[in-house]
């Protein structure tokens, strides 16, 4: 039970607390660096907050993935893998390549790069030629 000195309940700004409540409110909290590979500190969701481990895994999932989110590093790394011609045409990031490099990562054909109206920003296009 909280004890309150000197002043009325209804007038105490603050509550005093004995040793063994204090040391009790104290072992609740987390430490600074509360890195774990435990769950007991509150996973993230997409609604809240939390604690996410971090991922750089680009194969399909097992187990419970809660509270595992893609590290940031892999935004550059899946855009590369989801690159794949249609109809002859190869969009890539702005700079991220050359024609022959592009022959080099696909391993086949001869590309030339193409003028697109309408190009999102920081987007280019190769054509297949051979």
């Amino acid at each position: 039970m909280n004890q309150l000195f000197g002043q009325s309940k209804s007038k105490c700004l603050h509550e005093i607390y004995d040793a063994e409540k204090v040391d009790e409110l104290v072992s609740q909290k987390a430490d600074t660096a509360h890195s774990s590979t435990e769950k007991k500190y509150g996973v993230g969701t997409t609604q809240e907050y939390g604690h996410v481990k971090l991922t750089t895994s680009t194969g399909m999932p097992t187990g419970d993935m809660s509270g595992v989110a893609l590290a940031g590093t892999m935004g550059y790394t899946l855009l590369q893998l989801m690159q794949i011609p249609v109809n002859g045409i190869f969009w890539a990031v702005e700079g991220a390549f050359t024609e022959s490099t592009l022959a080099t990562k696909l391993g086949y054909g001869t590309w030339e790069k193409i003028i697109i109206a309408g190009i999102p920003d920081g987007m280019e296009a190769f054509f297949r030629t051979k």
